[in-house]
C-alpha cells in the first residue's frame, strides 16, 4: 500500500485540499501551506507538494428579513436565492410577522421550509432559536443531503430527518457528522416560529 508519514498525515487532517487562493471576509488571504506527500509501493516512491489551506467556519444567521420578506403575517411566501455571508443560497416558503419565521406542516398551497438549493460548503452544525410562541414538543425537523434537494422533498416521505430540535429541548445545537453539503428545515408538526436559525458551514 501507500504509506504516508506522520507527520504529513496529520498536516492532511487539519486541512482541506485547496488548490488555488481565497480571500476571507475581510479581503486578507488566507494562509497557505505546502505540503509534501510521500509515498512509497514496493521499492518504487514518489514525492509531491501540495498546497493546503485551513478549514474556515463561516456562520450563516437567517431572519424574516434576510429571507426578503418582512411583516407577511399568515400569507405563506415563496422567495429563492437569499444569502447571508457563506456561498449557500436559500430557497422555500414560509409566513412571518414580527421578524418571526413561520413554518407550518400544512401543505395546501404549497409545502413550508426552507433548503440551501446552493451549497456553502460542508455542514458543521445548525442551532435553532425558537420564538416563545414556539413551546413545548414544538419544533423542527433537521434534513441533510450530499446533493441539493427541495422543500417538496421533505414532505415526500422519502427522505429521513437527520434531526429533530424542539423548543422544550435543553440544546438547541446539532453538529453534523456525515459528508453533507445542503440542509433544509421544516416545522415537526402544524405551526412553528422561529426567531432565527444559524447554519455553521466549512468553507
Amino acid at each position: 500500500g501507500c504509506r504516508i508519514s506522520g507527520a504529513h498525515l496529520a498536516d492532511l487532517l487539519r486541512h482541506r485540499w485547496y488548490d488555488g487562493q481565497k480571500t476571507d471576509t475581510a479581503g486578507n488571504v488566507d494562509e497557505e501551506r505546502s505540503v509534501t506527500i510521500k509515498c512509497q509501493v514496493g521499492e518504487l516512491s514518489a514525492t509531491k507538494v501540495v498546497t493546503v489551506k485551513p478549514v474556515v467556519d463561516v456562520v450563516d444567521t437567517i431572519t424574516l428579513a434576510k429571507l426578503g420578506l418582512s411583516n407577511i403575517g399568515t400569507v405563506y411566501t415563496n422567495f429563492s436565492g437569499k444569502k447571508d455571508v457563506s456561498e449557500a443560497a436559500y430557497t422555500g416558503r414560509c409566513a412571518g410577522k414580527d421578524d418571526t419565521i413561520q413554518l407550518r406542516t400544512k401543505t395546501d398551497g404549497g409545502c413550508s421550509g426552507i433548503v440551501s438549493a446552493t451549497s456553502g460548503g460542508a455542514l458543521a452544525s445548525v442551532t435553532v432559536a425558537f420564538n416563545n410562541q414556539t413551546t413545548g414538543t414544538k419544533g423542527v425537523q433537521i434534513y441533510a443531503s450530499d446533493k441539493a434537494f427541495t422543500v417538496d422533498d421533505m414532505f415526500s416521505g422519502l427522505m429521513t430527518p437527520v434531526k429533530q430540535i424542539t423548543a422544550s429541548d435543553t440544546n438547541k445545537t446539532f453538529e453534523f457528522s456525515g459528508d453533507f453539503a445542503y440542509i433544509g428545515i421544516r416545522s415537526i408538526d402544524g405551526a412553528c416560529y422561529l426567531d432565527n436559525f444559524s447554519v455553521t458551514w466549512q468553507a
